[in-house]
């Protein structure tokens, strides 16, 4: 059996679903809201996890990021399970919450041209304050996951190994030495890429298909969102015992 290719994607056709089917789309959207509050008492009641420990954590790296960048204070309290937008003269960039972690997005633009591995001198002054605030969180972080994401463009294998170039460009200029290095042997570290396979717009889509691939890559400005670099920072579960 031969799979089809994203650009013969083009051509399927769109498939009904059927009476009641909207139904089951609501049904299933409760149910999935019903888990994720499950999911977090859960963690309230297990004793492994402190939630308001994260949420300390995530306040204190969020404020620090917004310092390095020399944004002013934030009067509004960072929200868990939304969004920060930092933009400034030094930084660009998103944080993005996640129940155990935070995750920090960098759009190709501000540390890479394009096509290339080699970050540019605006990337590497932004990698530079955001390294000097993850140092400051000391041991409360215990994992950083550097994921390289890519657009269509180029091909599978070019993507795959253009992702990656660029995920272990930025673990180079986190580990470098200096007086703020991160520490792979304190601060588990790991450079991976998904190439074109997770576009911005899989994480709100349970399944997904070579269509939806090409539907995400479809124009310009989806193109640009896609070609990022994230940083996912894990804490520790909860503060060290005296």
């Amino acid at each position: 059996m031969r799979l089809r290719t994203v650009e013969e994607s083009e051509d399927y056709a769109d498939e009904g679903f059927g009476p009641g089917a909207d139904l089951v789309f609501s049904v299933l959207a409760v149910l999935i809201v019903m888990l994720a509050a499950l999911r977090t008492t859960a963690l309230l009641l297990s004793g492994d996890t402190n939630l308001a420990f994260l949420h300390e954590r995530k306040v204190a790296l969020a404020a620090q990021i917004r310092a390095v960048c020399g944004a002013p204070a934030s009067a509004e309290p960072f929200v868990v399970a939304g969004a920060t937008e930092i933009k400034t003269a030094r930084c660009d960039l998103r944080i993005l919450d996640n129940p155990q972690f935070q995750t920090f997005v960098f759009n190709e633009g501000i540390l890479f041209r394009p096509n290339e591995d080699r970050l540019n001198a605006k990337g590497v002054q932004v990698l530079s304050l955001v390294r000097r605030a993850l140092g400051r969180q000391g041991s409360d972080i215990v994992e950083i996951q550097i994921l390289g994401h890519t657009d269509t463009q180029g091909g599978e294998v070019r993507n795959f190994e253009l992702g990656s170039a660029r995920a272990l460009a930025v673990f180079n200029l986190l580990t470098r030495p200096g007086s703020d290095r991160i520490d792979p042997l304190s601060t588990l570290m790991s450079v991976t890429t998904y190439g074109y396979f997770d576009p911005v717009q899989r994480r709100n889509q349970p399944e997904f298909s070579s269509r939806a691939l090409h539907e995400a890559n479809a124009t310009a400005a989806a193109r640009t969102l896609n070609r990022r670099i994230e940083l996912n920072v894990f804490f520790r579960k909860a503060p060290r015992q005296p």
